[in-house]
C-alpha cells in the first residue's frame, strides 16, 4: 500500500514538472473520450467497412501503450540504483563562513566529532529569544518565496529528476516510505528583534531536489566516476551561508523532542532501517516535520504551529494521547548545513506517563532493548555523563546532538532544580 502511494505521489509530481509528457497524457485523454463516443454512438450499427475507426482505435492503443513505456522508464530505470550512486560532495561544506549579521546575532557553527561531515547552525541568542518571546512572533503568509523554488526546480529539472528518481527507487528497494505531503516552510530568518516571519507551502519533494540534493553528485558505482553535480544555492559564491529569505532550497520546517517522563526520564530511541531520515541512528524521543494540517489559520503565532506540529510527531512515535503530553516548550532553533540549511525548531515535552508504559512506533524505532534509552534525568552529574557518553557515540543523530546541546544551554539558564519542578 505505502509502495503504492509513493508511486501515486511521484507520477502526479511528474505531471506538474517540465519533465513529464503533459502533452501526451492531454491527447489519450481526448482520444479516450472520442473512443468512448464511438462505442456510445456506433455499437449497434457499425460497419466494419468505415476502417478508418478500427485504424483510429488501434492508433489509440498504440498511444496507451507509447505512454505507458515513457512512464516505466521515469520510474523504473533501475540502472540509475544499481549502477551509480549519489553522494555527497563534503568540499561544498568545508570552511564555510558567516556574514556580519548572522555574527552580529551569535550563529556559530557546529562540528561533532563522531558525525563527520554533519554541520549545523545555531545562536545562543537566538534561542535565548525563543525561550522568552517565541509567543509574539506572527507568521506571514507569502507564496511568492514558493514561486522562486518551484522556478529554480524547473530550471534544473532535466539533472535534479535524476536525483528524485534515485529516491524514489531507494524507497522501495528498502520498503521506506517516501511520500509527497505537503509542508510548511519558513521563507525568512528568524532575526532577534523581528515580529513577524515568512512562512509558505510547498512539498516534500521540492526539498528533496532542493535542500536533500545540495552538494549530491552521481557517480558510477564501479569506476567512481562522477557524471553529474548538483549544485544548489544554499551558499554564496565565497562559502558563506544564505540566508534563508535568499536562499532557493525549500526549507521545510523540522521538529524534534526530548520528552520527560512522569518518573523524569528522557525518552530517546533509535531509528530503523525503514526511516528516510537517520535510519539505524540514536534520535530524539520525537522528530519530523510541519504538514499542511499543523496550521489551522493565517493568524496564528509561529510558535503555536511548532507546538502543534511537535505534539503530533509525539504522540506518533510514543503512540499516546495528545492529553498525556503536558506542555511542550520550544527552546531552540537551529540549520542543517548538509540539507541546504534546513530549519529545524528544537523543544522540551513532559509527558505524564512511566517510561515503561511507552511503546515506540515499531514502523519507525527498533524494538531490541538496546536501541532504547531510558535516562535518568534527577542527578545532574549522572544525567551529564550519559549526555557526553551520547555526543561521543557514533551512532547518535545530529538531531539528537543538536537537540541536546541546547537542552543543556536551556536547564543552565532556568537551573536544573527548577527545570525539575516544571
Amino acid at each position: 500500500m505505502m509502495i503504492n502511494k509513493n508511486f501515486k505521489d511521484y507520477l502526479f509530481y511528474l505531471f506538474r514538472n517540465p519533465g513529464f509528457e503533459k502533452n501526451h497524457l492531454i491527447r489519450i485523454i481526448i482520444e479516450t473520450i472520442i473512443v468512448v463516443a464511438f462505442i456510445v454512438y456506433y455499437s449497434l450499427n457499425f460497419d466494419i467497412s468505415r476502417w478508418y475507426y478500427l485504424l483510429f482505435i488501434l492508433f489509440y492503443f498504440y498511444e496507451i501503450l507509447s505512454f505507458y513505456k515513457k512512464i516505466k522508464s521515469l520510474y523504473f530505470k533501475k540502472d540509475i540504483y544499481i549502477d551509480y550512486n549519489f553522494g555527497k560532495d563534503y568540499k561544498l561544506f568545508e570552511n564555510l563562513c558567516l556574514s556580519k549579521r548572522q555574527k552580529s546575532e551569535g550563529w556559530k557553527v557546529y562540528e561533532f566529532s563522531n558525525q563527520k561531515n554533519s554541520l549545523a547552525m545555531s545562536s545562543s541568542e537566538v534561542n535565548s529569544m525563543i525561550q522568552s518571546k517565541f509567543s509574539n512572533i506572527l507568521i506571514k503568509i507569502n507564496q511568492n518565496k514558493y514561486k522562486t523554488v518551484n522556478k529554480y526546480i524547473n530550471d534544473h529539472w532535466a539533472s535534479h529528476s535524476m536525483y528524485l528518481q534515485y529516491k524514489v527507487l531507494q524507497s522501495l528497494m528498502k520498503n521506506k516510505e517516501f511520500t509527497n505531503d505537503k509542508k510548511i516552510c519558513l521563507g525568512s530568518d528568524l532575526n532577534i528583534n523581528d515580529n513577524f516571519v515568512d512562512i509558505y507551502i510547498g512539498s516534500y519533494y521540492d526539498s528533496v531536489l532542493t535542500n536533500e540534493a545540495c552538494g549530491s553528485v552521481l557517480e558510477n558505482i564501479v569506476s567512481g566516476e562522477i557524471t553529474t553535480k548538483l549544485s544548489i544555492e544554499a551558499f554564496t559564491s565565497n562559502n558563506g551561508i544564505l540566508e534563508l529569505s535568499a536562499s532557493t532550497c525549500n526549507n521545510h520546517i523540522g521538529v524534534s523532542t526530548l520528552a520527560i517522563t512522569k518518573d523524569k526520564k528522557m525518552l530517546l530511541w533509535t531509528q530503523n532501517s525503514r526511516t528516510m531520515q537517520n535510519s539505524n541512528q540514536i534520535t530524539p524521543t520525537a522528530s519530523g516535520s510541519l504538514d499542511l494540517d499543523d496550521m489551522y489559520h493565517q493568524y496564528e503565532t509561529l510558535e503555536e504551529i511548532i507546538i502543534r506540529g511537535t505534539n503530533r510527531e509525539l504522540k506518533e512515535e510514543c503512540q499516546i494521547n495528545l492529553n498525556n503530553i503536558l506542555f511542550t516548550k520550544v527552546v531552540g532553533f537551529w540549520r542543517w548545513l548538509e540539507r541546504g540549511g534546513k530549519p529545524e525548531f528544537s523543544s522540551i515535552s513532559k509527558i505524564n506517563i512511566d517510561s515503561s508504559e511507552i511503546i515506540p512506533d515499531i514502523s519507525e524505532v527498533k524494538q531490541f532493548r538496546n536501541s532504547i534509552y531510558h535516562i535518568d534525568i534527577t542527578n545532574n552529574d549522572k544525567f551529564e555523563d550519559e549526555v557526553n557518553s551520547l555526543i561521543r557515540n557514533p551512532k547518535s543523530s545530529l538531531p539528537l546532538l543538536m537537540n541536546l546541546k541546547i537542552f543543556l544551554e536551556y536547564i543552565k539558564t532556568v537551573g536544573f532544580k527548577e527545570f525539575l519542578d516544571i
